[in-house]
């Protein structure tokens, strides 16, 4: 159905329908009979227009929309929305107001932004982000007038593209007078450009001269190009014609191209350029969707500068830095650039090395860069980040650069690497440059001085050296001139003598011993060279007898400046010592090696070894000299500047001394006081004593003073010594202290003195030390506050530290860790300290603030002693718990039966030696597990068994106690016990101690009497006749008398054999199943047997054989071919005759005297059955 014509503007009507009615469509359906409806809604087409397209990134887009359905007001302006949906990810839709430009018009505007951004925005946020490339599309969704249908074919839209940047490019380096080349790249200028024509801006910095160049579409592309053509005044020397004021200048023929007053500012926009060499040439393209202006550059090439620093001369391992100055690589004016130079060697095969140059700032033109050179003889590597230079070698530094308009270009400068100068000065013997060792003269003597620099070659090259020396008591200096005398060497002579002269005279004035220093200023590199000559001076020896680590020897000075050749060592020398003893027997002296002091001292020390003696022969030069106290000895020393003999002369004495071994001395503790001179020494082959030389004092009240006899060590030993005790009175006296035999008590006040003198000759020493208490400390164990844990307390008692509130103690284990303890004082000013140490028992971790130990692991406790200044350390053992005899050993067996007691004893000990042993500790053994045959470990012992209770000790002793009960019978058992500490110190570290087990076997048929049972009590017990028990052990002749614990037989014993059963042994035994169970207590009525079971076997007394007498079978007949009776009371093994005249029944039987042996008592080891 067609409408007839379109409805009117402003009409609520057409083809006779009302704008937004319902028109609905129906069709009655045949087959299959039904009824089919559809709706339609009447209305007019709208349509939509959006813009710009492409748009910019920050444009505003206008929408419009022409709509009558929409303009349900017609007397005011209606309103309307589209919306905008941007091809970005995770951008939201936009929704854009229209709004009726008039009441009734049918148009609706609305208006949205574009912005840059590169994250999407959120629904209706006020515009759209948006970025090169997005496509946003407009839509707009069709109404009938008063209708809310929606029909997805009246959807109107629009796609609109968001603009590309542009690029823009220009030939990047042209030769004055040549043409430039343009591109612009850009998408949308595709879509927007006039006639496929755009325009760029070209401008130079060197005046305000702008040309206009039209670009070009190139084919069907993005792409738009152009020429822009310059042109500079012809600088050649012929062929250039009169400058062209016509613009623009036209082609001359010859060497140069255009030719124009380039030094001028052109014309603008007259198609050429007016260029020198060196200008900046900007290209400007103005991009119009989006709006954005970009630039190129052009440069006007010249050649650049190179500068390198230092220009000349190079001093190996310093840096080389260059500049180049250009305008050819300034590509980019808006920041800094880069450029590459190199470094050249002319040394075979060493290779060159590039280096990066930076630019200052954005088009400055000027680039710098350095590198890092190294003196040394191998050459570099392509890694290394240096350049290895020698002495000499020359270094070309290039700067290489190619364009298509310049053509290639180099700019290079060659610097060379300088030679060290050196300054030599010689005489008697020269200096040396290398090591700085002296030269050596005597005053008066004309010194040679020579310069050698390869840097200077040539006699125009001036040298002057300064000549000083010190000590300068003339105050005399000289400048000398030196002569060229080829190859980069220098010389000249200066005279030296001992008088006073004026400077600057030609001859220097030097006294004995002097340093003369020529100094020499290197150029290149700048540093000051130095040679120096020491004027010779004697030698001059001294000696004097000391003691050194307690023994005499003779100490020897020799001071000498001659022999310092070199500043910067410790030189030696020489000396010889001999006496007339020597002289006398032909022996020669004993050399003594001296070594300098220091460097450049000319002081040198040396000693040797005195030994009292009358015969001064030795093995060999061992280095000691002998002598007699009084003997004169003579020190020689050869002197080679000037040369001579220097000797010294002194009387031969051993030195004596006095010495207290500590600064402070323990009181109450003895120390040794010694006397070490050999003139005491009165018998060389006796130990000698000396009286009234040595004294001891003291500031306690009244003041004491003992004199004490030093007693030698050993004959010719010159050592004499006594034993002091500084008897504490006072704070710290033990009134229970006495002095050992053989030695000296002095009374002392704790923190006084104890002075010592000795007199020798006329010398006196004296010694004094402070005298103090020293600390003792003691470690006992006891147990912790948890289970698991111990405790070790620490008592510390110094009388020193009276008023002290605590001592830091530290505790230390052998196989690591420690521990800080603080003591407390037990009172106030009390001098005892106490404390406690937590301890657990290896490989568990330390508790909070303690220590783990092991066992026997060494424990010490170090207590820092200000006064007497000493470390006191008290040292013991960990507790080492073990098993001792006569706990039985691993694996022992042990046999017992129902009802019989077992006693096994059990004993441990801390083996820990008692001098080591950690007081408090002790240990004990507990019960770890039993298992019965192969079954599970359980906990604790077995029911009815018990370990005496005893209280840990040092050795501990035990009983294991066990009377098994009926239903144990038949038992294996494995018992096994372990050692412990007391207090969970430690725990034993072998296998052996933690788990000591033992086996238990409960036999099978056998019981011991309890008190008050018979034969008849443990025969009803097990349902059976006390004959029976009585016939099954043979030894006990009267059945009236069995004692309590008497071990008895109570039933046969059988091993089971394939095929048996409860049941079939009952009967071939003659018994019944009921019994079995009863002597059987492990077994029950549903045990099946297995083959070698050992089972106990009882006749049943209520069945008794009615068969005749029978006759006696033989013991040595097969066991199947003997005749068994259905019960044994008739007994099979033929030990007993059994008769049966007893009218009840019951057997009588008599000892059968020939039986030959006693029945097997081990099943399986003979025939017959066991008991």
């Amino acid at each position: 159905f067609v409408f007839s014509a379109a409805p009117a503007v402003g009409s609520a009507t057409v083809g006779g329908c009302t704008m937004g009615a319902e028109v609905r469509v129906s069709y009655h359906d045949v087959l299959p009979r039904g009824d089919l409806v559809a709706y339609g809604v009447v209305n007019r087409q709208a349509t939509l227009t959006a813009g710009p397209d492409p748009i910019g990134m920050s444009e505003s887009l206008h929408v419009t929309v022409v709509d009558y359905d929409l303009d349900a007001h017609p007397d005011t302006p209606d309103q309307g929305v589209a919306t905008v949906q941007s091809s970005r990810a995770g951008e939201g839709v936009e929704a854009v107001p229209l709004t009726e430009t008039g009441a009734s018009t049918g148009v609706f505007t609305g208006v949205t932004r574009t912005v840059l951004s590169g994250i999407a925005g959120a629904i209706d946020s006020g515009g759209l982000n948006v970025a090169e490339g997005d496509r946003l599309v407009v839509s707009y969704q069709e109404r009938a007038l008063g209708s809310n249908v929606v029909d997805p074919l009246r959807i109107l839209t629009k796609s609109i593209l968001v603009g590309r940047s542009a690029t823009v490019e220009a030939t990047p380096v042209i030769q004055a007078g040549t043409s430039i080349q343009i591109t612009v790249v850009d998408e949308d200028l595709a879509l927007t450009a006039t006639d496929g024509v755009a325009t760029v801006i070209v401008t130079t910095d060197k005046d305000g001269e702008s040309e206009v160049v039209n670009i070009t579409r190139v084919g069907v592309s993005n792409t738009f190009s152009g020429t822009l053509e310059t042109c500079t005044r012809c600088t050649a020397a012929t062929g250039c014609s009169d400058l062209c004021l016509a613009k623009p200048c036209p082609c001359l023929v010859g060497t140069c191209t255009m030719n124009c007053p380039s030094e001028l500012e052109g014309i603008s926009n007259d198609g050429v350029l007016y260029t020198e060499k060196g200008d900046l040439v900007t290209v400007t393209y103005t991009d119009p969707m989006p709006l954005a202006s970009y630039t190129a550059f052009t440069h006007v090439a010249r050649t650049g500068t190179l500068e390198v620093i230092p220009s000349q001369f190079l001093v190996g391992g310093e840096p080389i830095s260059i500049i180049l100055v250009t305008g050819d690589l300034n590509n980019n004016p808006a920041a800094p650039e880069t450029a590459v130079a190199s470094v050249l060697s002319t040394k075979v095969g060493l290779s060159g090395k590039s280096v990066t140059l930076t630019e200052d700032g954005p088009s400055s033109g000027r680039f710098t860069g350095s590198i890092e050179t190294r003196m040394q003889p191998e050459l570099h590597t392509s890694s290394d980040p240096f350049f290895a230079v020698e002495e000499g070698d020359a270094l070309e530094i290039v700067w290489d650069y190619f364009s298509a308009a310049t053509g290639a270009i180099r700019v290079s400068t060659v610097i060379t690497v300088a030679y060290e100068g050196m300054v030599q000065a010689c005489s008697l013997l020269c200096s040396d440059p290398t090591t700085g060792a002296y030269g050596r003269a005597q005053a008066g003597d004309s010194i040679l001085i020579e310069v050698t620099d390869q840097d200077l070659t040539s006699a125009l090259n001036a040298v002057n050296i300064t000549v000083h020396l010190s000590p300068n008591p003339y105050a005399d200096f000289e400048s000398v001139a030196l002569s060229y005398v080829g190859a980069g060497v220098f010389r000249a002579n200066l005279t030296t003598n001992t008088s006073a002269t004026s400077p600057n005279d030609g001859a220097l004035s030097v006294p004995p011993g002097a340093v003369v220093s020529f100094f020499y200023e290197d150029a290149i590199p700048s540093t000051q060279r130095v040679a120096r000559v020491r004027i010779a001076q004697e030698g001059l020896v001294a000696a004097s007898p000391l003691l050194a680590n307690g023994f005499p020897v003779l100490s020897v000075t020799l001071t000498d400046q001659d022999l310092n050749s070199s500043p910067q060592l410790r030189e030696t020398a020489t000396v010889t010592v001999t006496s007339p003893r020597y002289t006398a027997d032909g022996v020669a002296g004993v050399a003594v090696s001296l070594i300098e002091s220091g460097a450049d001292t000319g002081v040198f020390l040396g000693s040797l070894n005195l030994l009292k003696s009358e015969s001064v022969r030795s093995s060999g030069n061992d280095g000691v000299f002998r002598g007699m106290s009084g003997d004169v000895i003579t020190v020689a020393y050869a002197d080679a500047l000037p040369a001579g003999t220097r000797s010294a002369h002194l009387p031969l004495s051993f030195a004596g001394t006095l010495e207290i071994p500590y600064p402070v001395l323990s009181g109450n503790l003895l120390f040794v006081l010694s006397v070490t001179d050999a003139d005491l020494d009165a018998d060389p082959l006796q130990i000698d004593t000396a009286s009234g030389l040595v004294t001891l004092t003291s500031d306690s009240t009244p003041p004491d003073s003992v004199a004490v006899t030093v007693t030698q060590t050993g004959p010719a030993s010159g050592v004499f010594t006594a034993h002091i005790m500084p008897r504490v009175q006072g704070p710290g006296n033990d009134p229970l202290l006495v002095t050992p035999l053989g030695a000296y008590g002095v009374n002392v006040v704790k923190g006084g003195t104890l002075q010592a003198t000795y007199t020798s000759g006329s010398d006196t020493f004296t010694r004094t030390s402070g005298v103090h208490m020293r600390g003792t400390l003691s470690l006992v164990a006891s147990g912790g506050a948890g289970p698991g844990e111990g405790l070790v307390h620490v008592t510390l008692t110094d009388y020193d530290l009276e008023g002290t509130p605590q001592v830091p103690i530290t505790l230390s284990a052998d196989r690591g860790g420690s521990a800080v303890v603080t003591l407390n004082a037990t009172s106030v000013g009390a001098v005892t300290f106490t404390g406690q140490l937590p301890v657990a028992a290896s490989p568990l971790p330390p508790p909070p603030g303690g220590l783990s130990l092991a066992d026997s692991e060494g424990l010490s406790a170090a207590y820092a002693d200000a006064l007497p200044f000493a470390t006191v350390v008290t040292t013991v053992n960990a507790p080492n718990p073990r098993f001792v005899t006569p706990t039985p050993d691993p694996g022992a067996t042990f046999d017992t039966a129902a009802d019989c007691d077992l006693q096994i004893p059990l004993s441990a000990a801390d083996l820990t030696p008692e001098s080591q042993r950690l007081q408090g500790s002790s240990v004990y053994i507990t019960a770890v597990s039993y298992r019965v045959g192969n079954g599970p470990s359980i906990p604790g012992l077995i029911e009815g068994a018990a370990l005496e209770d005893n209280p840990p000790d040092v050795r501990y002793s035990t009983t294991l106690s066990w009377r098994p009960s009926r239903a144990q019978e038949g038992l294996h058992v494995t018992m096994c016990f372990a050692v412990a500490e007391g207090h969970a110190l430690v725990v034993p570290d072998s296998a052996n101690h933690t788990a000591r087990c033992i086996q238990v076997d409960v036999i099978k048929c056998r019981k011991c009497v309890a008190p008050g049972e018979s034969l008849d009590t443990i025969a009803r017990l097990l349902g059976t006749h006390w004959r029976v028990i009585w016939s099954t052990n043979p030894l006990l002749l009267d059945p009236t008398g069995i004692q309590e614990g008497q071990a008895l037989t109570t039933a046969l014993r059988y091993a089971t054999k394939d095929g048996d059963s409860l049941a079939s042994v009952a009967m071939r035994f003659g018994t019944s199943v009921q019994i079995l169970l009863s002597v059987n207590p492990t077994l029950s009525a549903d045990s099946v047997l297995s083959t070698g079971d050992v089972m106990c076997v009882v006749p049943d007394v209520s069945r008794y054989d009615m068969c005749p007498e029978q006759p006696k079978s033989s013991t040595w007949e097969p066991l199947d071919e003997q005749y068994i009776t259905p019960d044994y009371l008739d007994n099979p093994y033929n030990w007993e005759y059994v008769s049966w005249d007893d009218p009840r029944g019951q057997p009588n039987k008599e000892k059968n005297i020939d039986y030959p042996q006693l029945p097997a008592q081990v099943v399986g080891q003979q025939p017959g059955y066991s008991l």
